[in-house]
């Protein structure tokens, strides 16, 4: 994870991007492979495992929507990893830096902020304490 947060001279100069000079894009696609890699054996195992008697985790409910018609949202392979990422990201940082990366997702899509919103309201009125 220490190369994500690597000094990247193209953060400040834009227009060398494309020349790539300190050789962080290709570091960060190989390592972006590597997860991916490891992502898809994850899915692939829960994919495989059809034994009935095996509690279901965030995976398993997650591998239930994927052609569902049951949300509005398309849930696909990429969408699953996706998630898987920013969970394990998410436990190796700080409470305060989660909540600041939930509080920016909210503000950028503010339709899902309505949603849970609505949730909320629901929840804090009809849900037993």
């Amino acid at each position: 994870m220490l190369i994500a947060a690597a000094f990247n001279l193209a953060d400040y100069i834009p227009q060398i991007r494309g020349l790539d000079l300190q050789g962080l894009t290709k570091r960060m696609k190989i390592i972006a492979k590597d997860f991916d890699g490891f992502f898809e054996k994850i899915i692939e195992e829960h994919v495989r495992s059809q034994d009935e008697n095996r509690v279901k985790d965030f995976i398993d409910v997650m591998l239930g929507f994927m052609g569902s018609q049951e949300t509005e949202y398309r849930v696909e392979r990429d969408t699953i990893k996706a998630i898987i990422l920013d969970m394990l990201a998410a436990s190796m940082d700080t409470s305060a830096a989660t909540i600041d990366w939930t509080v920016t997702e909210l503000i950028r899509h503010p339709h899902v902020t309505k949603k849970l919103q609505q949730e909320l309201f629901y929840v804090s009125i009809y849900a037993p304490f």
